[in-house]
C-alpha cells in the first residue's frame, strides 16, 4: 500500500500542480490560478488560509489538492472550510481524497478550530463521506452582476409560463 503525504503547497509548486487545477470546471487561465495561489499562500502565512496537496510516496506530482480558509461561525467558533477539491491518481483517486481530508481534520485542530467543513460537488462528495466528512447543510449558489447566465428576474416575479 502506498502512503498518501499531505502538504502545504509552497511557491515553488504553484505551476508545476497547475494541470491539477485544469481539471477544475470551469478552470482557471494559469495567470488567474497564480493569482488566486499566491493569495492562499500570503493567508497561510498567517494561518488564514492556503492550499493542501497530496502526493503519492515516491512520486515528485501531487495528484490532489484543495484550498482552505479559517473563518469564525457565529455559532460554533472557528472552523476551517475546504473547497476545489481536485484528485487526478490513475491507480484510484479516493484514497488522495481520503488524505487530504485527513490532513484537513488535522491541520484544523494544529489551528484551533472546532470543526472542519468541505465544500464539494460531484464524485468528490462521495470518497470524502467515508473519511469522516458527513452531509451537514446544503450551499446554494446563484451567479450575479455580469456572471449571470440568463435575464435577471424581479423579486417575487414568476417565470413565463411554458408553451
Amino acid at each position: 500500500m502506498l502512503k498518501i503525504a499531505v502538504s502545504p503547497l509552497t511557491a515553488a509548486e504553484i505551476d508545476l500542480v497547475y494541470p491539477l487545477v485544469q481539471s477544475l470546471h470551469p478552470a482557471p487561465s494559469r495567470a488567474a490560478w497564480r493569482r488566486h495561489a499566491r493569495r492562499c499562500l500570503a493567508a497561510a502565512a498567517h494561518g488564514r488560509g492556503g492550499i493542501m496537496v497530496a502526493r503519492r510516496a515516491g512520486r515528485e506530482h501531487p495528484s490532489g489538492l484543495c484550498c482552505y480558509r479559517k473563518e469564525e461561525d457565529f455559532q460554533r467558533g472557528p472552523v476551517l472550510i475546504a473547497s476545489h477539491f481536485v484528485a487526478l491518481d490513475i491507480l484510484d483517486p479516493a484514497p488522495v481524497l481520503a488524505a487530504l481530508a485527513d490532513g484537513l481534520a488535522a491541520l484544523a485542530v494544529r489551528l484551533g478550530c472546532v470543526e472542519a467543513r468541505a465544500l464539494v460537488a460531484g464524485e468528490a462528495a462521495g470518497a470524502l463521506a467515508g473519511s469522516g466528512l458527513r452531509h451537514a447543510g446544503e450551499v446554494l449558489g446563484m451567479p450575479v452582476g455580469g456572471a449571470a447566465s440568463g435575464p435577471a428576474r424581479r423579486a417575487g416575479s414568476a417565470p413565463s409560463p411554458a408553451g
